[in-house]
């Protein structure tokens, strides 16, 4: 069955089954990077929930052997969990008092969303920029965010500055960053380790492994990674999850490291989690960040 043909009769399965005052819509959301995706959004009468539901990913439940029946009823499961209690308000978002206990930086690509960029708060790092979103409690919506624009701010009556120095507050707090060991990603890593010559890469990221590379904000974790590795270092920034670090050891050019990331961007991280086909190499003499 191909895609359009899915997206129908998934739609039409779903409206069969919801409840008489869910209001059903398609639409296209934008989301990182310039990516479109489009989604089946429910919403009960009077609630200001309306969890979406990313067509391609349950593409791919089908093209795995799910039925459309099967995936309309998990859909409807789900959207019944999430909205059994509408905790969730407009008027708890307005309160700077309510939710700056759950604002937290992302890094993304500055050229790739310019657009966006151009109506919410956010800072420029390297060639990246940091943006703010709000996390919802898992009670409400599991792992649902809210992106912070330029009206929220307004309407807290907050500074960028004071945005930012929450956010980083709270990502330190309750993301704690994790740096270890990576996996086979490219070619080039396999090769190595079928050779049984350890090529020292290193990730970093935070313990939930999402959003893991604004951990490269958190006070002193450039100079941190420094004494750790006991060396200058590359970063690859390849996800907005994570970034490789790699020690300026001579072993690779600054090229091909960005050869390396470019491949893993293509090959391994969807769309709209690239970060950037970069490099940035970190000298301690200078204790700066050099983009490459």
């Amino acid at each position: 069955m191909s895609y359009g043909k899915f997206k129908e009769l998934l739609v039409r399965e779903i409206r069969a089954r919801a409840a008489e005052d869910a209001e059903i819509e398609i639409c296209e959301i934008p989301k990182n990077n310039g990516v479109i995706s489009e989604a089946v959004t429910l919403r009960r009468r009077e609630s200001r929930i309306a969890p979406a539901f990313y067509f391609e990913e349950y593409y791919d439940l089908f093209c795995e052997g799910e039925t459309p029946e099967v995936i309309a009823a998990g859909i409807l499961e789900q959207f019944e969990r999430e909205t059994s209690r509408d905790i969730f308000s407009a008027e708890f978002f307005l309160n700077w008092e309510n939710v700056k206990g759950r604002i937290y930086p992302k890094l993304i690509n500055y050229e790739m969303n310019r657009g966006q960029l151009e109506k919410m708060p956010h800072m420029r790092w390297m060639d990246l920029a940091v943006v703010f979103f709000y996390w919802m409690n898992e009670d409400v919506l599991e792992n649902a965010t809210i992106l912070v624009r330029d009206e929220h701010v307004r309407l807290w009556g907050i500074s960028c500055a004071e945005l930012s120095e929450t956010a980083t507050a709270n990502a330190e707090r309750d993301l704690p960053p994790y740096f270890g060991g990576l996996g086979g990603l490219t070619g080039m890593v396999r090769e190595e380790q079928e050779a049984n010559r350890p090529l020292p890469m290193y990730i970093l990221t935070n313990r939930k492994e999402q959003f893991g590379a604004a951990c490269l904000l958190y006070p002193g974790m450039l100079e941190r990674l420094s004494r750790r590795i006991r060396s200058d270092y590359y970063i690859l920034p390849s996800s907005i999850h994570e970034c490789i670090v790699v020690p300026a050891s001579g072993r690779f050019s600054s090229r091909e490291l960005k050869n390396m990331v470019t491949e893993i961007n293509q090959k391994f991280v969807h769309p709209q989690e690239v970060l950037a086909n970069a490099v940035y190499e970190y000298s301690q003499k200078e204790r700066r960040l050099i983009a490459r």
